[in-house]
C-alpha cells in the first residue's frame, strides 16, 4: 500500500472508529490542520508526523502504512519470550512468531 491517500484513508477510519475529532488531533499533536488535505494530494508525511498521528490513535505506524491490518500498537500487545529446542521464540500478541537461534 503506502500511498498517501490509503494513508489519509487509514486515518479517516481510526478516528472514526474512535470518535477522535481530526482538526483537534491535529492541533493536539502540533500538525497543520491541511495534513490530511496535503495526503490526499499526493504529498507523502514525514515519519515523525506519521508517528505522532499512530501515537495519538493508539496504532501501529505499520497499520497506518498498510504493512499489516492489525491497528494494535507494540505496547498493546503482549510480548513472551520461549526457549524451544536452542530457539529463542517471541512471540507479539500471540500471533506472530519470530525464532532467533541462540549462539
Amino acid at each position: 500500500m503506502n500511498n498517501s491517500q490509503e494513508i489519509a484513508n487509514l486515518i479517516r477510519l481510526q478516528t472514526s472508529t474512535q470518535k477522535v475529532n481530526i482538526s483537534q488531533m491535529f492541533t493536539n499533536i502540533g500538525l497543520g490542520k491541511n495534513t490530511l488535505s496535503n495526503l490526499d494530494n499526493g504529498s507523502m508525511i514525514k515519519a515523525d508526523s506519521l508517528g505522532k498521528i499512530a501515537d495519538y490513535l493508539n496504532v501501529s505506524v505499520d497499520y497506518l502504512l498498510g504493512r499489516t491490518s492489525n491497528s494494535q500498537s507494540m505496547s498493546n500487545n503482549h510480548l513472551n519470550a520461549v526457549d524451544i529446542q536452542g530457539y529463542n521464540v517471541q512471540t507479539i500478541g500471540g500471533d506472530e512468531v519470530i525464532p532467533k537461534r541462540d549462539k
